[in-house]
């Protein structure tokens, strides 16, 4: 009787289960990278001017599949200036004295609409506000398509392998 060969070597003898194996490793290499995201922060500048009881709404005007998870608002007033700032989505309020030239930074999750009421101070009063907005995008979701069918006909090809391998191997 002959000597048996490895299960290694008759798996690396199926070409089938090589080229199957390959095309299930690539599709998860590619689920993998459609899924990776680009972290990315967007950065907008407001110069507001308020008269007494006037108020402003600040935001991103746009997601277009950016998305944020945390926002910095920061300010600067020219003089003097009392303000109530409104998260527009959760309704909590926070009132802030400035001085002049004091620089304020309020922090939120996720990239709120904010409402900017002054409500006392010397006017006509000027708030230069910054708005920055820390997110991701995920550019390369676009892959899982790819990926899937991939994945689909290398596991087709692998059981058609295998039974090719069963077969090979029952009748030796």
């Amino acid at each position: 009787m002959g000597e048996r060969p490895s299960f290694l070597a008759t798996i690396m003898s199926s070409r089938p289960l090589i080229i199957a194996l390959t095309m299930l490793v690539a599709g998860i290499f590619l689920a993998l990278m459609a899924d990776y995201p680009v972290y990315e922060q967007k950065v907008e500048p407001f110069h507001l001017t308020f008269q007494p009881g006037s108020n402003r709404t600040i935001g991103l005007q746009s997601y277009d599949g950016f998305h944020p998870y945390n926002s910095t608002l920061k300010i600067v007033s020219d003089k003097n200036l009392s303000i109530i700032i409104v998260n527009i989505e959760s309704r909590r309020s926070k009132r802030l004295d400035l001085k002049p030239m004091q620089k304020v930074s309020l922090s939120y999750m996720g990239a709120p609409f904010l409402r900017i009421s002054a409500v006392g101070g010397d006017f006509p009063a000027t708030l230069e506000c910054t708005y920055v907005v820390d997110g991701y995008r995920k550019p390369y979701l676009w892959l899982g398509l790819p990926s899937a069918i991939i994945i689909f006909a290398g596991f087709i090809l692998a059981v058609k392998g295998y039974i090719a391998l069963l077969s090979n191997v029952i009748e030796e």
